[in-house]
């Protein structure tokens, strides 16, 4: 018999439940495993009395989803899932938490530098002596910020273009946050990877035992959603399309205004 490869405890609005499930990533964007493999998983979790998950990372999509079992296709002794199947019935936001951002345009951290002294100068470019003016944060509307949380400098960098603006004796280095949706998920493995090289595995195991000292869902969710006009232009919550039904029905719900920010 074929065991899934995670046993997770979800605790959310009072309810907790046991959930098995299988983590599998991919080239193409469609999943496929062998029918008899997933009818395996299918009857250990049945004789456990837990639900069965499958947690699918398309690599090129670059997200993970959470997907009942059920919306797989059998064709050719494979269990297909579908792209399409898998975002319509998306169940890591209601289960795990995950949401969608978009960054406010020309939101993001600036730098001002003056040129004291240009050591050699052509065509092509210079060398230079500078020294650094000023260094903040400014929302969407150009405003200085003093104070950003951790959240809003994550989420800049997690999807984050780079500008410099040359003029005569000054140069200005801006990191602004591009205005496309990013996910909740994308947001935390900033965090959590900041201080690696771009080549380092972020240790999953390890960060695990200490996620809540990185940065809580929850409280990522309430400063991007009081930033909302600065930083943040949208925040989004996904439902599922279809509630698997062994899933709690305390959890299908959704939420109000009262929930974000």
């Amino acid at each position: 018999m074929r065991i899934p490869d995670l046993l997770v405890l979800f605790r959310h609005l009072g309810v907790e439940k046991n959930v098995l499930i299988e983590v599998k990533t991919s080239k193409r964007e469609q999943l496929a495993i062998r029918s008899e493999d997933l009818a395996s998983m299918q009857e250990y979790a049945k004789r456990l009395s837990f639900p069965l998950l499958l947690a699918w990372k398309p690599r090129r999509l670059g997200l993970w989803l959470l997907v009942d079992p059920v919306h797989t296709v059998t064709k050719g002794g494979k269990s297909i899932l579908t792209l399409d199947a898998a975002i319509k019935n998306n169940l890591l936001g209601t289960v795990a938490g995950d949401f969608m951002v978009v960054p406010k345009p020309g939101a993001g951290l600036f730098i001002d530098l003056e040129i004291r002294e240009t050591y050699s100068k052509s065509e092509s470019g210079f060398k230079a002596m500078m020294q650094v003016l000023n260094a903040e944060y400014r929302s969407g509307c150009g405003e200085p910020s003093p104070k950003v949380p951790w959240s809003i400098s994550a989420m800049i960098f997690a999807n984050m273009e780079s500008h410099t603006c040359v003029l005569d004796n000054a140069i200005q280095q801006s990191f602004v946050a591009r205005s496309q949706a990013m996910s909740a998920q994308q947001i935390l493995r900033t965090a959590v990877a900041f201080q690696l090289n771009d080549q380092d595995p972020v240790r999953w195991l390890h960060v695990a035992k200490k996620l809540e000292h990185v940065l809580q869902k929850k409280t990522l969710e309430h400063e991007l959603g009081s930033h909302i006009g600065a930083f943040v232009q949208y925040l989004f919550q996904q439902h599922p399309k279809n509630w698997p039904s062994h899933l709690p029905e305390e959890w299908n719900y959704l939420p109000d205004d009262s929930t974000i920010g």
